[in-house]
């Protein structure tokens, strides 16, 4: 009987950290600027789109314990919320919602494509 309540506490870490991770890879997303837990600010590099940006960025992640700020000097003027709740194979598993950013309490609208983020973003 032990091994259950071993496999529970192992199944409670493992969505513990699954819960984590999905609050690492959101992002605020704006005319040229992206801003992410992990990264901090990030701008998209030249012929880079804010989207190409994102990708770029939750690729590379490594999950650490910190939150990078966001300088106080700096107000960018964010458009929307990216709530991305897979995101796997480098963008081919991308699944998540996006939220206006002035309108939090809008309804999110989801999106399971690095092409239907793409419209959302666009919209």
């Amino acid at each position: 009987m032990w091994w259950l309540a071993v496999a529970a506490v192992v199944g409670g870490i493992v969505w513990a950290e699954g819960k984590r991770r999905e609050k690492m890879r959101l992002a605020f997303v704006g005319e040229g600027v992206v801003y992410n837990p992990e990264s901090g600010l990030v701008m998209p590099n030249a012929g880079e789109t804010e989207l190409a940006a994102l990708e770029r960025t939750l690729s590379g992640m490594a999950f650490p314990d910190e939150v990078a700020a966001l300088d106080e000097r700096v107000a960018p003027v964010f458009r929307w919320v990216v709530r991305s709740r897979k995101f796997d194979r480098n963008g081919e598993v991308w699944e998540g919602e996006v939220v206006a950013a002035h309108d939090p309490d809008a309804e999110p609208r989801p999106f399971s494509s690095r092409e239907d983020l793409a419209a959302l973003l666009a919209a």
